[in-house]
């Protein structure tokens, strides 16, 4: 079996880990296979267990969760574990942006879902602070922010645009439009993260057809997955 480069992106190269047992991929649009047919013809060519896998049903919260064990985790957005737990962390999204967390130092891995209102609720910061509590040093820690909508595709109207800073607002031809990212990376920032240890795909999903977008009324979800064998 081989996995076509077509259909994932590999982020080993982005966090800089040269290791067999570590894997990080984000799945493509693909009009003959789903989500799942990809996802799992790619760990079993990676020699990884399906059975592993811990996911979240996701609720467009700031809610993340510690874990150690796999399955599926209610009313959350977040999952994080330790490398030595041989877990394998999944997260859904389709505009909204996929954030991969990892301490190598500290064996630490974390995914989270940030729509707008996970963005609007820090659920980075929330995300971060288990790290700091588990014992990592904010210069160990690397981020990648996956595929998502940009702020040249993202039309909001007031209801949204109310919870952000003019900062992250741009207006043109009385439309506005809301740039998540800048924000996401404002916030890690904070938390005082280095912008050398932040990795962006800078890839928008409504634009780019290699990606499944909600706003662009596809029928897929793009699976963000990473763990340790």
């Amino acid at each position: 079996m081989n996995v076509k480069q077509k259909e994932i992106v590999s982020l080993d190269n982005s966090f800089c880990i040269k290791n067999n047992n570590f894997i990080a991929f984000i799945t493509k649009k693909n009009k003959n296979k789903s989500s799942d047919i990809i996802l799992k013809e790619t760990l079993m060519f990676k020699g990884f267990n399906f059975d592993n896998i811990a996911s979240c049903n996701q609720i467009h919260s700031n809610r993340v969760q510690f874990i150690e064990k796999s399955g599926v985790y209610q009313e959350t957005d977040g999952l994080i574990c330790s490398l030595n737990s041989k877990l394998i962390l999944l997260i859904q999204t389709a505009d909204c942006i996929p954030i991969f967390i990892i301490d190598e130092i500290n064996k630490l891995i974390g995914l989270v879902h940030s729509g707008w209102k996970g963005t609007r609720d820090s659920i980075v910061q929330s995300a971060l602070s288990i790290f700091f509590n588990k014992g990592s040093k904010k210069e160990n820690i690397k981020i990648y922010l996956g595929p998502s909508i940009k702020k040249c595709c993202y039309e909001i109207n007031e209801d949204v645009s109310k919870y952000f800073n003019d900062k992250y607002l741009i207006s043109k031809e009385q439309t506005l439009y809301l740039s998540l990212i800048d924000r996401i990376k404002d916030d890690i920032l904070i938390e005082g993260i280095k912008s050398k240890n932040i990795f962006d795909s800078q890839i928008c999903t409504m634009e780019n057809q290699e990606y499944y977008s909600y706003r662009r009324n596809d029928n897929g979800r793009i699976y963000s997955v990473m763990g340790y064998k």
